[in-house]
């Protein structure tokens, strides 16, 4: 309601899946917001490792973006990215894959991260009203107007 993105928080597997609820609701009527979730361990990709789930796969249809991280010096980078997007054009939700493992990295030297300049100001997406009316102005006192849309 606020123009900004709501966070939802979830554990990986059937926690994503009730996240999803949200996600719909999100895109459906172009709010932004952003769904965190947990996932297995990079290494247990694939191995049916507790709660493992195509949790990429569900997102993706219905999220402007959606990405797996696999650093966590990038994490910062990954959440101005995801804000930037769900707030840009068409507003929506954007998904975020957290794996276990990648959230118990311990980054030992601060000047690893990858820190992104924050994103604060959506870009306008539409003409300012002033220029509308005076097109519309010009558009009622011209003589035999060709007006193209497409």
């Amino acid at each position: 309601m606020t123009g900004r993105p709501g966070i939802c928080l979830c554990v990986s597997g059937p926690g994503m899946i009730h996240g999803m609820a949200g996600v719909a609701n999100a895109w459906s009527n172009n709010w932004p917001m952003i769904l965190l979730s947990g996932a297995s361990d990079v290494n247990q990709e694939g191995k049916n490792s507790f709660q493992e789930c195509e949790q990429i796969t569900l997102a993706r249809p219905y999220c402007k973006y959606a990405v797996r991280v696999l650093e966590a010096e990038r994490i910062p980078f990954f959440i101005e990215k995801a804000v930037r997007i769900s707030m840009s054009g068409r507003p929506g939700p954007v998904y975020i894959e957290l794996p276990g493992d990648i959230l118990r990295t311990n980054i030992s030297d601060e000047k690893l991260i990858k820190w992104a300049p924050l994103f604060t100001v959506p870009p306008v997406t539409q003409a300012p009203t002033e220029n509308i009316r005076a097109a519309l102005s010009l558009i009622k006192t011209a003589k035999s107007p060709l007006v193209i849309f497409g």
